[in-house]
C-alpha cells in the first residue's frame, strides 16, 4: 500500500523570546506543555478527518513547528524540565491514533556542558493500540551567529559550538563538507559525558538507537512500511554544511553493516527560521517549516490561527493535502543503496521506558 503524509506546519515565530507577554502569563514549563498538547490534539484531529473520509492508502499526518517556536522568554529550560516535558508529552502522546508524526521545534535547553543546545524531539505515536511512543532527541549541530541569547549575568550563555565557528579549521577554505562533517563527529558531545544517550537515559527518548544518526531516522508505519527520514534545522542545511546528507549516509551505512532494512523512500524535514532550500542538499521530497519560506508545490487544505496561545505570541497552522511518500534522492546521497529484506525484521518500542 502507497503511504501519504498530511503535512501540518505552526508556524509560532521565536516563541515568547523577548516577548512581555510572556512576563504576566503563569508558569513556564505547564503553559509550554498545554500548548503542545494542543497542537497535538489539533493534528490527532486532522488525521481523524482524512481517515473518515476514505482513503486507499497508508495515511502519516506530521506535525512540523518552525526553528526556535517553543523558545522560552527570559531563560532557556533546564534539563530537568525538558525531560518533564519528555515524560509528559510521551504520555499524552500514547492516545494519539498510529501514524502521528511530530517535529517538536525548537527548544532551548540549558545542558550540563554549560551551553545552550537548540532541540528538536521527534515523535512518533504507538504503532499499536496500548503501545509506547518513539521519541528521539535532536539539536542543532553548528549554531548561527544570530540565533537568539539568554543572558545570565555576564556574559551570555554561550550557544552550543559557538566557538567552533570561529576556530581555525571551520574558517578553513578548502574544508569541505566532508572534512566539516568528520570534524563535527570528533568533537561531538555525543563522545562525551554530556552525551544524550546517558543524560537521557532515564526518559522516554530512544537512546543508542540504530534506527538513528543524529538527524536521519529510519521509521516504521503502523503496517510495517520503512521510511527514512532527515531532519534538519536551520544553517545545518545550506550550500556547503550538508549535515543532512552527511547524517543520511552515515545511517545507512549503519544499517546495512547491521543488516538492516534500508528504506528506498523517505522524506526532507527542514525546520528554520529563514534559510532557502537547496536542491542538492535534499535526501528526498522537502517540507519546510520557516516563517519566511512557506512550502512550495503543496496544496492548502486548512489554515487555524491562534491569535491568543497559551503560549508564546501568535501562531498559525497550515494544513496540506496528504502528498506521496517518493523515493529517497539516491543521486544527492552519491551512492547506491543496498536494500536488505530480513525476516522479522523491526523498530521496536519493548525497551522503552514506561
Amino acid at each position: 500500500m502507497k503511504v501519504k503524509i498530511q503535512n501540518i506546519i505552526g508556524i509560532g515565530n521565536k516563541g515568547e523570546f523577548n516577548s512581555s507577554h510572556a512576563l504576566a502569563s503563569g508558569d513556564l514549563p505547564s503553559r509550554l506543555l498545554s500548548h503542545l498538547k494542543n497542537l497535538i490534539a489539533y493534528t490527532a484531529k486532522m488525521h481523524l478527518k482524512v481517515l473518515a473520509e476514505g482513503a486507499d492508502y497508508e495515511l502519516i499526518t506530521r506535525l512540523t513547528l518552525n526553528e526556535f517556536s517553543l523558545y522560552t522568554n527570559e531563560r532557556p529550560l533546564s534539563l530537568s524540565e525538558y525531560k518533564a516535558i519528555i515524560s509528559e508529552i510521551s504520555a499524552y502522546s500514547k492516545m494519539l491514533p498510529p501514524n502521528i508524526h511530530l517535529v517538536l521545534a525548537s527548544l532551548p535547553i540549558l545542558w550540563s556542558d554549560g551551553e545552550i543546545h537548540n532541540t528538536v524531539l521527534h515523535i512518533q505515536s504507538p504503532r499499536k493500540k496500548n503501545g509506547t511512543p518513539l521519541i528521539h532527541h535532536l539539536d542543532k549541530k553548528i549554531p548561527d551567529r544570530f540565533d537568539p541569547k539568554y543572558i545570565k549575568d555576564s556574559p551570555k550563555y554561550p550557544l552550543y559550538r559557538e566557538n567552533f565557528i570561529d576556530s581555525e579549521a571551520y574558517l578553513d577554505i578548502y574544508l569541505t563538507h566532508e572534512g566539516l562533517y568528520q570534524l563535527l563527529e570528533k568533537s561531538d558531545y555525543y563522545n562525551s559525558e554530556h552525551s544524550p544517550n546517558l543524560l537521557l537515559g532515564d526518559t522516554h527518548v530512544r537512546v543508542n538507537d540504530i534506527n538513528q544518526h543524529r538527524g536521519a531516522l529510519r521509521i516504521k508505519t503502523s503496517s510495517g512500511e520503512v521510511l527514512l527520514i532527515t531532519v534538519e534545522i536551520c544553517v545545518e542545511h545550506n550550500e556547503t554544511n550538508r549535515l543532512g546528507i552527511s547524517d543520511t549516509k552515515s545511517l545507512i551505512q549503519k544499517l546495512t553493516l547491521a543488516g538492516k532494512k534500508v528504506p528506498s523512500i523517505g522524506n526532507h524535514v527542514l525546520t528554520s527560521n529563514n534559510v532557502e532550500i537547496v536542491k542538492e542538499n535534499l535526501t528526498a521530497t522537502v517540507i519546510q517549516a520557516d516563517p519566511k519560506n512557506p512550502p512550495t508545490k503543496y496544496r492548502e487544505t486548512a489554515r487555524e490561527t491562534l491569535d491568543n496561545p497559551i503560549f508564546g505570541n501568535s501562531w498559525c497552522l497550515f494544513t496540506y493535502h496528504p502528498k506521496k511518500v517518493k523515493p529517497i534522492k539516491q543521486k544527492n546521497l552519491e551512492r547506491e543503496l543496498v536494500v536488505f529484506d530480513n525476516v522479522g525484521d523491526e523498530i521496536d518500542n519493548s525497551s522503552a521506558p514506561t
